[in-house]
């Protein structure tokens, strides 16, 4: 097409890069290269696309990446990418899409990486990523989901990253993540949480980062030292009003964020028995810090806020 360019990425592959914006209707695969492997479509807030997705890309079986971004979409449509057997990236965020249905990845067994966040979805059915067995990472972010419904992570079993953040979930079913149990980083900021259980922990055996910015959690999960692989742990903006004696004890979590929030005290003891060697108590209601709360930890802290 006249408003794409056709160049090599930094891995030598062929792309397929169309940024103009105010492109509408279908999408002009007849005119692109079937040798392309990375094909990106976006605008931008000022000149988005309006485009509708089908089965349009039969004939580019070379397809690896696909990035749909500021493009308007509405629906992934049925069977839209069946027989993309090499496709590893699928990128449609800031999109309009409302709901998803099972058979939107049928096809695209090989995917690894599927970003949906920025769109407007409220819907997402239970075992609607089935088919995508080998996914790694998935996004959900900055929807409207307002509930997650049962088994709806069935045969993520390879699951690593997982963002729901910014979607009005207001609380997390552990058994919910019985389906994704080498989860290592898993973020749910702003999702009007109000507490973080032991059992929805233990789900998690793998969890290297947890992000739970923005909610209304009120204490640091308790029993988090059951996360054995744990490194970050970010608590910040939430309400938080004070630290608990020995709230870490035992764990082998070292980057801990508490900027934000409302804690007045640090009880004796609070980092005892730690490994965390950065601190961010920024932005709380602190007026001294007692020694005792500190004493155990500030040998190995590298940096403190």
């Amino acid at each position: 097409p006249s408003d794409c360019v056709c160049s090599s990425d930094q891995f030598g592959r062929h792309r397929t890069l169309c940024e103009a914006g105010g492109m509408v209707d279908l999408i002009p695969v007849a005119t692109m290269v079937p040798e392309t492997q990375v094909l990106v479509i976006t605008g931008n807030e000022f000149m988005p696309n309006n485009l509708s997705l089908g089965p349009i890309f039969a004939d580019m079986k070379k397809l690896e990446e696909i990035h749909l971004t500021w493009s308007g979409i509405p629906s992934l449509g049925e069977h839209s990418f069946w027989g993309l057997r090499n496709l590893r990236v699928l990128n449609l965020t800031q999109n309009v899409l409302t709901n998803l249905v099972d058979t939107n990845f049928r096809g695209a067994s090989s995917l690894k990486l599927l970003d949906l966040s920025h769109n407007e979805i409220e819907s997402v059915p239970s075992a609607v990523f089935r088919h995508i067995k080998f996914l790694q990472s998935l996004s959900l972010a900055d929807n409207m989901i307002p509930k997650l419904v049962p088994r709806i992570f069935f045969g993520l079993t390879r699951l690593r990253y997982l963002d729901l953040s910014y979607n009005p979930l207001g609380d997390l079913q552990p058994e919910l993540f019985r389906d994704v149990p080498v989860l290592e980083n898993f973020h749910c900021a702003g999702c009007g949480l109000l507490s973080i259980s032991g059992t929805l922990l233990n789900m998690m055996p793998e969890l290297q980062e947890l992000n739970l910015q923005n909610n209304r959690l009120t204490q640091v999960p308790y029993r988090i030292m059951v996360l054995q692989s744990l490194n970050v742990l970010k608590l910040d903006g939430n309400h938080i009003r004070f630290i608990e004696s020995g709230v870490v004890s035992g764990s082998p979590l070292q980057h801990l964020h508490l900027s934000h929030n409302h804690i007045i005290r640090l009880e004796p003891n609070a980092f005892g028995n730690s490994s965390i060697t950065h601190l961010d108590l920024s932005y709380n209601r602190l007026t001294n810090v007692n020694s005792e709360s500190m004493s155990d930890a500030i040998i190995q802290l590298v940096d403190l806020r």
